[in-house]
């Protein structure tokens, strides 16, 4: 897998039916967005990132391109992953194979704009084994834990399970 860098304004997204790539390291900034097919459809696109075990900040939008389609992402590597989007939808859910996913995103803010959040609500979090969770944002998806919650991070912080868009009851660590 190669490094990518997003540029505000720039995009990614894959050709219609199932696709996947391997990104080695990605940074996106604000302003960028990640997605998966552009037209209507059933497409699945999955992106595994952190195999070079750097780390990665994804600040832009992680959406699916169109109606029908969905979006995963796969953290490998020993790597960080910062997610600090405030209106992201994986909705092909997040799996942590490895390394730490940190959702760095102003829970503040998600709560009192009613976003999607980090990851967004129509996806599944799984965090494996090798996998740590860790940060101060919203976490609105499913989640599933058989590694390790750190909430907070190396500071000391809250990790909130919410679904600010939708007013569900918060769980908080």
């Amino acid at each position: 897998g190669h490094n990518v860098v997003l540029h505000d304004g720039s995009r990614i997204a894959l050709e219609s039916g199932t696709r996947g790539v391997r990104i080695g390291a990605l940074q996106m900034e604000k302003g960028s967005v990640l997605s998966s097919y552009y037209k209507t459809g059933t497409s699945k696109s999955y992106y595994v990132i952190g195999c070079k075990g750097m780390d990665n900040m994804l600040a832009g939008d992680i959406i699916p391109g169109n109606s029908g389609n969905a979006i995963a992402l796969i953290k490998e590597g020993n790597g960080v992953c910062a997610i600090t989007g405030e209106q992201n939808n994986i909705n092909g859910g997040v799996t942590v194979k490895q390394g730490t996913l940190c959702i760095d995103n102003d829970a503040e803010a998600t709560l009192q704009n009613k976003t999607s959040g980090a990851l967004g609500a129509n996806g599944t979090l799984m965090l494996m084994k090798g996998g740590t969770l860790c940060g101060r944002g919203t976490v609105a998806a499913r989640t599933e834990v058989y590694g390790k919650v750190c909430p907070g991070g190396e500071q000391t912080g809250t990790l909130q399970f919410v679904d600010a868009a939708s007013a569900s009851s918060t769980v908080s660590l």
